[in-house]
Order: structure tokens, then sequence, then C-alpha cells
């Protein structure tokens, strides 16, 4: 059984509200679900273009429960890798913005929701893995093929695990913050929806004034982000942005700075509110961890401990579990949320489990005398400069809190430190050397416009090839 099978019962309460739509209620949406299920069959591929608007929502609403898979692409991604993904995949229907139909006036249209359509290709219907429920993105708008595989499984057991620790109510309101295609999103969006919260819809930025103007409109009870956001709210400052409805603040995507977390910690035993920082990867469909409330400024830096109903533990480097705190190792997760593994092609849909529930995370971590477990940084992000290794997240971390915002790759012999114009390249060396404790000689210091980033903030790595 999939999500969103309970919708009946909350029927008479508000599920959507947006500028475009209004407030559209759980009937409203199940009225617009079968109306789409009329033009999509059962176990239908579907490629829908994602952002933040009602339309795209309703469609992926429809598709999970009418047992269909979703291919999430976000709406940055150029056209003609979306193009290159239609061909890689073969979905049987696409749900495209009637803005960008034109790109795709090939296919047959089939219906207008709002301001989308949808598309009817002409591939044949190849799934047979009955259990497979979305593929999500794994480099953001970049356009790659490789997608992670949920099965509904997935989606079900880590929408459960996060309506239970963070005790989501029907009464609560969240607002999209980040995309949704992001696996953190959308995992809002599964877990409001399950329980019969209502979601605010806005595709202005936290940086505009009209997002604020929708979150006080409409009482939102809960703000959730990446650490870059919290950089935002940090410079917007944290009281403008209390309002008398907000109850928690939800973090994860990334390590938070100390700084920030003390401040955050401080603004919401202000007001009363709840902080609850979390750690996830898409992999996991996408939550591994969460820091309860009463923990945050005894255990800052802390993701925690495992979900219900998981478990994690810190390996070596030779496969042995590591049962002393303090030690790094790399971090294992077992659970029923651990996706069934990556595609590359339609070839891959139909692969079996190749994770069987545990999943290698790539993170170096180690957990304290309390069980309590630490993220260092990525395990293929160490470099190795004169036979030490260096873990380049730790240094970027480390930097920043010297105010030098920098980006490191590893080039086999030396570390390339990407830093703005703006900084001073002298200040930057003795200060790297200070940190690692090695000679100026093995950073190569690369001066660009701008550091690129993700759409959640992140750096992108893989943009800094280009350079």
């Amino acid at each position: 059984m999939s999500i969103f099978k309970s919708f009946y019962k909350n029927k008479n309460k508000i599920a959507l509200r947006s500028k475009l739509s209004g407030s559209l209620s759980y009937k409203q949406i199940i009225n617009e679900s079968n109306i789409i299920k009329k033009s999509i069959p059962k176990k239908s591929l579907i490629l829908l273009i994602c952002e933040n608007k009602v339309a795209p929502i309703i469609c992926y609403i429809s598709a999970i429960r009418n047992d269909s898979v979703v291919i999430f692409v976000d709406i940055k991604t150029k056209i003609n890798d979306i193009k290159k993904l239609i061909s890689s995949y073969h979905p049987t229907h696409l749900c495209v913005p009637t803005r960008l139909n034109k790109y795709f006036a090939k296919y047959n249209s089939l219906l207008n929701i709002y301001d989308y359509k949808i598309l009817k290709t002409n591939y044949k219907n190849g799934l047979k893995n009955k259990n497979l429920s979305i593929l999500l993105p794994t480099s953001g708008s970049m356009g790659s093929p490789k997608f992670v595989r949920i099965s509904k499984e997935n989606l079900r057991e880590n929408t459960k695990s996060i309506i239970e620790y963070l005790k989501i109510k029907s009464n609560e309101t969240a607002i999209t913050t980040m995309p949704f295609s992001y696996s953190y999103m959308l995992s809002i969006i599964n877990t409001h929806l399950e329980v019969g919260a209502s979601i605010v819809v806005t595709d202005s930025s936290i940086m505009q004034k009209q997002f604020w103007l929708e979150y006080e409109e409409n009482n939102v009870t809960s703000l959730s982000g990446v650490p870059y956001i919290y950089d935002i709210f940090l410079k917007l400052g944290l009281d403008s942005i209390f309002i008398k409805s907000l109850k928690v603040l939800t973090q994860a995507g990334g390590k938070i700075e100390t700084n920030t977390s003390k401040k955050i910690i401080k603004f919401c035993k202000k007001y009363k509110i709840k902080f609850i920082t979390m750690y996830g990867l898409t992999e996991a469909s996408p939550r591994i961890s969460y820091l309860k409330w009463r923990y945050a400024k005894n255990k800052i830096g802390s993701i925690g401990k495992s979900i219900p109903r998981t478990t994690m533990w810190i390996e070596s480097e030779d496969g042995k579990k590591i049962i002393r705190p303090g030690k790094i190792g790399e971090l294992i997760f077992k659970g029923k949320n651990v996706s069934l593994g990556y595609a590359n092609g339609i070839n891959d849909l139909n692969k079996i489990d190749e994770n069987k529930g545990v999943l290698k995370t790539g993170d170096l971590a180690y957990f304290d005398k309390d069980n309590f477990f630490y993220i260092q940084g990525r395990k293929n992000r160490i470099a190795k400069i004169f036979g030490n290794r260096i873990n380049l997240d730790e240094i970027e971390i480390k930097m920043k809190q010297k105010n030098f915002d920098i980006a490191c790759k590893d080039s086999s012999r030396k570390i390339n430190v990407f830093y703005e114009k703006k900084l001073l390249k002298n200040e930057i060396l003795f200060n790297l050397s200070k940190i690692t404790g090695q000679n100026k000689i093995g950073f190569e210091l690369i001066n660009i416009k701008k550091i690129p980033r993700t759409k959640v903030g992140k750096i992108d790595y893989t943009r800094l090839e280009n350079y």
C-alpha cells in the first residue's frame, strides 16, 4: 500500500493553498485526481517537470494514488537535457508547464490542469516492477540520467517515521521553501498531506516580499530549510520571521554552522519554538536521523539518532563495526526506507532491490558516549597532500568560520581552492596552512567571479570542473 490513501477522511480540510488556485480541499484534490486518472492509465510512467505550483503537485498526488511511477525533473533543467531524459526513460506521459508546451509539441495533448498540460508520448509501457513509485534526481537540475529508485514501501515507511518523530498534526501548515523536486521538500509535502495538514504552495523565494506575505497570511506553523536558507534567515533577522502561528523549524541538507545553530536555538527558546536538526540522503527516501529539540543546545552539530524502526552504525575501512565512541568511520544505515538502487535509463526500472535495506552513506561520522552521531565529511571528499589525508569539507567549514567562502576539490597532487574575487589570496593561503598544518604549496588557488551553487544553496562541485 502506498501513501495518500486516506484523503477521504480529511476531505473537508484544506490541502493546498496558492495565489493561483486559492484554497483546495482534499475532496477537490480527489476530484482533480479522478479527472487525471481518465487520461493516464494505472501503472503509467510519467515524467513530471517540477516547480512550486499546485498543478505539478496535483499531478504527483494523482500518479501516486493511481499506482503510476513519477520521474521528477526540476524546472531549471535545460530543455535539451529533458529531451534526452525522455529518450532514455521512455515515459508514457509528460506533465509540463503550458509555457513550455512548444518544446514538446510533437506529443498529443490530453488535458489542461491550471497552468500545466498532460501529454501522451508514443512510448509503450514496459514497467514490470510493481513496487517502484518514484525516481528522484541525484544531481538537481544538471540533467544527469542517474536517478534514485524509490519504492512504495520506501515512501510509506519514511513518511510514517517523519510524522511520528515530528508529531505532525492535521491542524498544521507548511510552506514551500525549497524546490518540489528536492527530496527534503518532497518529504515535507508527503508528510503533511498524509495527515490531512495544509501546504502553502508558492514559487516566490524567501528573498522576496511576496513569500513572507503568503507565509503570514496563511498562518504557517513550520519553516524548513538547508543551511543556506538559514543563513538567509539570519541576514533577514530571525525576529522578523517570527509569527504567532510558528511552532517548529526543521533543518537538513548539510551541516549547519555552530554559531548559526546557537543563534537559532536562542531565537527558538525566546519564542517557544522547536528546532529540529535532521540528516538524510535521497537514497534513504530521504530521512535517516533527527536530533530532538531537548538536546539541541547540548548536542550542537549532532545529527542525533536514527529515525523510528531503523538503525545506524559506523564501519571502519575494512568493514568492521566500530564500537568505540569518537572513532571516525563510514556511516551505515539500515531501514525499510532505503531505496532500491539507481537507474540510468528505462532498462534499469525493472531491476531488483539492490540495496536490500542497507545503505552505505559515503559519509564519515562518529558517535559520542551517549550514542549521538556526528558527520565529519564525505568519504570521497578526502584529499591526500604530502602523505596526509585532508578532509575537504572540514576545510570549507573552518574557513567559513573565519569568514572565507571557498570551495575545495582534490586534484591528486594539490588541493584546488576556489575563491571569489573580493577575497585576498595571501590571507586565504595563510589560513589554509594554519588550519591544516600543511605547507602553502599544497594548495592551488583559483580566483572565480562566484562560487557555483545548486538550487538549494550547496556548492556545485560538478560546475567547478569548468574552471
